[in-house]
């Protein structure tokens, strides 16, 4: 049995929104980089991705995902 993906629902406001999240955390995980700080840059690039995907699924789709496995959110993109 399939499980419906949750999402919340959102537009292009929302999709704004998230993309400068998503680019604040690119940003920090460069800075987190150069300053050797591996962990943290990890964990910044990996949400600076998920709020990416966030951001692309609200501006084509009008809904994110809302699933704490991010894995799921792939759904929403194709």
């Amino acid at each position: 049995m399939v499980q419906k993906l949750k999402t919340v629902g959102g537009g292009l406001i929302e999709a704004e929104s998230m993309i400068r999240k998503a680019t604040e955390s690119l940003a920090s995980a460069e800075a987190d980089l150069g300053a050797s700080r591996l962990n943290s840059a990890v964990s910044a690039a990996v949400r600076a991705g998920i709020q990416a995907c966030d951001a692309v699924c609200l501006a084509l789709g009008g809904r994110r995902s809302a699933e704490p496995d991010h894995n799921r959110a792939v759904g929403l993109l194709t």
